[in-house]
C-alpha cells in the first residue's frame, strides 16, 4: 500500500514540475530580396543585443513561439545603421513568412502577449 501511495506522490510532483518548452525564435537574414541567399541563421531562447548584420542585408525571416505558462515570446527589430539607431521594422514572429527589407543591425527583444 505504501508503494502504491509512493508512486502517486512521484507521479504528482513529476507533473507538478512539468513545464512546457520555453518560448523560441529563429531569425534568418538574406543578402536579396526575397529571401534567396542566406547570409546568417541563429536561434535561441532568450533576447540578443544589438547585432551587427556585417553587411547590409535586403530580407529576413523571423518566427517566435510563446510560452505557454507564461505568455512571454520575442520581437524583432531590424535597424538601418551598424549601432541599432534608426528602427526600420518591429515583427512579433507570428507570420513567418520573408519580408524584404534592407537593414544593418538586429536586436531581439521579449515581451507579454
Amino acid at each position: 500500500m505504501l508503494t502504491k501511495y509512493l508512486a502517486f506522490f512521484l507521479a504528482f510532483l513529476v507533473l507538478a514540475n512539468a513545464h512546457l518548452p520555453a518560448a523560441q525564435w529563429q531569425y534568418q537574414g538574406f543578402q536579396d530580396d526575397g529571401c534567396k541567399t542566406p547570409m546568417q541563421e541563429a536561434n535561441g531562447t532568450a533576447p540578443q543585443d544589438c547585432h551587427k548584420t556585417g553587411v547590409q542585408l535586403q530580407s529576413y525571416r523571423f518566427t517566435s513561439s510563446t510560452d505557454a505558462e507564461t505568455n512571454m515570446t520575442f520581437g524583432f527589430r531590424a535597424y538601418n545603421g551598424e549601432e541599432c539607431l534608426y528602427l526600420s521594422v518591429i515583427d512579433d514572429g507570428k507570420d513567418g513568412s520573408c519580408q524584404n527589407l534592407t537593414f544593418d543591425s538586429i536586436n531581439i527583444f521579449e515581451f507579454m502577449e
